[in-house]
């Protein structure tokens, strides 16, 4: 939904995630929301905090696989 950099130099990822299961009556849906420091004003230090962000996006979509 939503990534940038706040005004106190965070960077802020919003999503949300559902997942369907054939077995399973309902989805699993979750929203992740994660905050990650900037070091400073460089792309490398943002593009770092991105970084950081989706993998543990990553972490918590794999976690929502699991039966």
């Amino acid at each position: 939904q939503r990534m940038d950099v706040n005004a106190d130099g965070d960077l802020l990822l919003l999503a949300q995630a559902a997942i369907k299961f054939t077995k399973k009556p309902q989805p699993v849906a979750r929203t992740f929301n994660i905050r990650k420091p900037v070091a400073d004003l460089t792309t490398a230090s943002e593009v770092a905090a991105i970084s950081a962000a989706v993998a543990e996006l990553a972490d918590g979509l794999a976690v929502m696989l699991r039966p």
